[in-house]
C-alpha cells in the first residue's frame, strides 16, 4: 500500500515537472526515502502532499480543499504549512493587493487545514479523553517542546546519522535564504512567479526551524535534533527544490562555496571532534557536489553514483530499522 501511494505521489509531481528518468532515479533514492516503505504515514504524506501541489499548478481548489482536509489527519505538524501557505499567497502576489491575497489564502488554504487538524484533535480526545492528546505524547515522551538550542547538536546515534541530519538541516538553510531572498523582492514590488517552488523553500525552512527549536536536549544538554532529516527530506517538497537545483548550471566558484559553506555548517554539529566525525560530515558535502554535478546533463555519471550511494544509506538505514535500533 505504502508504494502505491509513493508512486501515485511521484506521478504528480513527475507530470507537473515533467522529469526525466534520471530525476526520478534521484528522486527515488533519496537516503531519507526508506521510510516510506516502513509502517508510517510518510507514504501517505507524500501522496496527499503531491496532490496539493499539483492543485496549486492547475488552480483546482477541489483539489487543494481535498488535499488539506485529509493532511491534518496524516501528520498534524503540517500545521506548519498555515504560514508557509500565507506567506505563498501573499509573496506571489502583487504587493498592492496583499489584503486580498491574504484573504484568498485563508479561505482556500488555512481553513481547510485548521478543520482537518481541529477534527484530528476531537477524534484523538473522543479515543483517550485528553485534549491534544498527540502534542501532549510528543511532548512528554519524546521531549519535542520549545527550548533554545545548544551547539554542537547531537543524533541519537551519534555521526552514523547526525551526518544526514546535518544535511537536511543545510537544506532547510538555503532554503532559507531564498524565502529571505523572495521577501525582500516582494517589498521591491516583485512578485515571486512559481508559487509551488516558493512553498516548498518554506516548508522546508520551517521544517528546519521545528527540528532546531522544538526537540529534546541530550545528556551533555546538547539539542538533539534527531528526524530532522526524516521530516525534510521525505516529502515532495523537498523534490520539488531538489528539481530547481538540479536543472541549472554551476561553475566550479559555486562547487567551492558548497564545500566551503557546508564545512563550515559541519562545525556546528561536532564535525571537529575527531577525524572520523569530520569524514562522515564531508560524506554530505560529497553528495551536495555530486547533485551539482548531475545538473550538467552532458555528464552522466553522476546520475549513477547518486543512486548508488543513496540506495546503500536506505538499505543501512532500513537495517537499523529491522534490528531495532532507532532510525531517526
Amino acid at each position: 500500500m505504502n508504494i502505491g501511494f509513493l508512486a501515485g505521489g511521484i506521478a504528480l509531481l513527475s507530470a507537473g515537472l515533467k522529469s526525466s528518468a534520471a530525476d526520478k532515479l534521484i528522486w527515488l533514492s533519496t537516503p531519507s526515502f526508506y521510510f516510506v516503505f516502513l509502517p508510517y504515514s510518510e507514504a501517505l504524506f507524500m501522496l496527499l502532499a503531491s496532490l496539493l501541489i499539483y492543485g496549486i499548478w492547475r488552480n483546482n481548489r477541489l483539489l487543494i480543499v481535498l488535499s488539506l482536509l485529509l493532511l491534518g489527519w496524516v501528520r498534524p505538524v503540517v500545521v506548519i504549512l498555515v504560514p508557509a501557505l500565507l506567506l505563498m499567497e501573499l509573496i506571489s502576489n502583487d504587493r498592492s493587493k496583499w489584503l486580498s491575497s491574504l484573504g484568498r489564502a485563508v479561505v482556500l488554504y488555512v481553513l481547510p487545514l485548521l478543520v482537518s487538524t481541529a477534527l484530528f484533535v476531537l477524534y484523538q480526545y473522543y479515543c483517550t479523553g485528553v485534549w491534544f492528546a498527540y502534542f501532549k505524547h510528543q511532548s512528554d515522551l519524546w521531549g519535542r517542546k520549545f527550548s533554545l538550542p545548544k551547539l554542537p547538536f547531537n543524533s541519537v546515534l551519534g555521526p552514523k546519522m547526525l551526518w544526514l541530519n546535518a544535511l537536511a538541516l543545510f537544506v532547510s538553510l538555503i532554503s532559507t535564504f531564498y524565502v529571505i531572498k523572495a521577501a525582500l523582492a516582494w517589498l521591491q514590488k516583485q512578485r515571486v512567479a512559481d508559487k509551488v517552488l516558493l512553498l516548498s523553500f518554506l516548508f522546508l525552512s520551517g521544517m528546519g526551524l521545528v527540528n532546531i527549536l522544538f526537540n529534546p536536549h541530550d545528556g551533555s544538554g546538547y539539542t538533539n535534533v534527531f528526524g530532522s532529516h526524516r521530516y525534510i527530506f521525505v516529502s515532495p517538497f523537498f523534490l520539488i527544490v531538489l528539481h530547481h537545483f538540479t536543472h541549472r548550471t554551476y561553475q566550479w566558484q559555486q562547487l567551492l562555496l558548497v564545500f566551503l559553506l557546508s564545512n563550515v555548517f559541519w562545525l556546528c554539529f561536532g564535525s571537529y571532534l575527531h577525524i572520523m566525525t569530520l569524514v562522515y560530515f564531508n560524506f554530505g558535502t560529497a553528495i551536495l557536489l555530486l547533485y551539482m554535478l548531475y545538473a550538467n546533463k552532458k555528464l552522466t555519471w553522476p546520475a549513477l553514483a547518486i543512486a548508488a550511494i543513496n540506495i546503500f544509506v536506505q538499505v543501512q538505514g532500513y537495517q537499523f530499522f529491522i534490528s531495532g535500533v532507532y532510525t531517526d
